[in-house]
Formats: structure tokens, C-alpha cells, sequence
């Protein structure tokens, strides 16, 4: 058809009569009912595509207020993550500190008491030993050093025990700042797809603007 159905050319249009046609008022009648309701179809069409825009305006600004609020309470959350975090790690440090400095002071002591005692048992044998005679004098002495020599082998196994806790809580406290920097990360994408839900539909879909413009068409 060359010309759009409006109302206006619906209630006018007209028709050539022939002998046998249909009845000219009833005709006219029915042009005016179609065009009555062509324009209430159209006055339909165009509230609805009032309240549909002034609904996506609402629902961009509900989605930018949610935004601004999910960021907020993200920054909030990682940075108690983050305090805590640091706080435990901070911790962890302090008593494997401690636990090595005491671990080290029971070694020291239990080799100098180890060693008073292996010395004092050697004097006693040597003194024993000196009326027995050499023989016996030999055997204080292969008993002292042994004695010595097990004193010695229990402060480094005490020493080394004392250097691999300290390398676990190492290992705890690497692990501690890893999820420190997962944290971060995680702060970093939330923040990315958060500023994407906040973006306009010119800047973020351009589906939104299809959508407005198939309805007003």
C-alpha cells in the first residue's frame, strides 16, 4: 500500500459504488469503528512505550545504586580480610620466633647439663679408674666421650627439629600473603564487573537501544 493506515485515512476512505456493492453507511459505520480502534491500538502503543522507558531508566538506576553499594561492601570485606590476614601472618611470625628462640634455649641447656654431667661422671671414673689402673682409666674416657659424643647428637637433632618448625611456619606465612594477593585480585574483578553493570546502555549493550526503538517502531 503507498500511504500508512491511519485513522484519518481509514474514517476517509471512500469506494467506488456499483449496482450490486455494499451498503454505503454500514460500510462508512465500520471504516469509523476500525479507525476508532487503530487509534486507541496506537494511543496503547505509545504509553507503553512511555512506561517501558521510564522502567529501564529505573531499573539503570536501581542497578547503579546496587553497584555502588556491592563495591562498597566489597572494598569493607576485603580490607577486614586483609587486616586479618596480616594480623595472623604478623602472629605466626611472632610464635615461630619464640618457638625456635625456646627450642634453641632447651637445646643449650640440655647440652650444658649433658655435658656437667658426662664430665662430672668422667672425673668420677677417671678418679675410680686412677687406683684400678690403665685399663680401666681407658674405659672412663671411651665412656666420657661417648657420653660427650651423645650430647652433641641430641643438641643438633634438637636444633635441626627447631629449624624445620621454623621453615613450616615460613611456609604458613607465604601462604597467608598468597591469599592476601588472591584477595586483591578478586577485589580487582568484582570492581571490573561492577563498573560493567553500572554503564549506561550506550556503553555497555547496544541491545538496549534495539529494544527501544522496535517498541517505538
Amino acid at each position: 500500500m503507498a500511504e500508512d493506515i491511519t485513522p484519518d485515512v481509514i474514517s476517509g476512505a471512500s469506494f467506488s459504488s456499483s449496482l450490486r456493492g455494499f451498503d454505503k453507511d454500514e460500510v462508512q459505520a465500520f471504516l469509523a469503528a476500525v479507525a476508532q480502534r487503530v487509534a486507541s491500538l496506537q494511543d496503547e502503543a505509545e504509553n507503553a512505550h512511555l512506561n517501558l522507558g521510564e522502567r529501564i531508566g529505573r531499573l539503570l538506576q536501581d542497578a547503579k545504586d546496587n553497584s555502588d553499594e556491592i563495591t562498597e561492601r566489597a572494598r569493607n570485606e576485603a580490607a577486614q580480610e586483609r587486616e586479618v590476614a596480616v594480623q595472623d601472618a604478623t602472629k605466626t611470625r611472632e610464635e615461630a620466633d619464640a618457638y625456635s628462640l625456646d627450642t634453641r634455649t632447651q637445646a643449650d641447656e640440655y647440652s650444658r647439663e649433658t655435658r656437667a654431667e658426662a664430665d662430672t661422671y668422667a672425673e668420677q671414673t677417671r678418679q675410680e679408674a686412677s687406683d684400678a689402673g690403665t685399663s680401666i682409666r681407658a674405659d672412663a674416657d671411651s665412656d666420657a666421650r661417648t657420653t660427650r659424643q651423645a650430647a652433641e647428637t641430641e643438641k643438633t637433632r634438637r636444633i635441626q627439629e627447631a629449624d624445620e618448625s621454623v621453615g613450616q611456619l615460613a611456609e604458613k606465612e607465604r601462604q597467608v600473603r598468597l591469599r592476601l594477593a588472591a584477595l586483591g585480585e578478586q577485589l580487582g574483578a568484582l570492581s571490573s564487573e561492577v563498573r560493567a553493570l553500572g554503564a549506561t546502555p550506550s556503553e555497555s549493550d547496544p541491545n538496549d537501544l534495539t529494544i527501544e526503538e522496535s517498541v517505538g517502531g
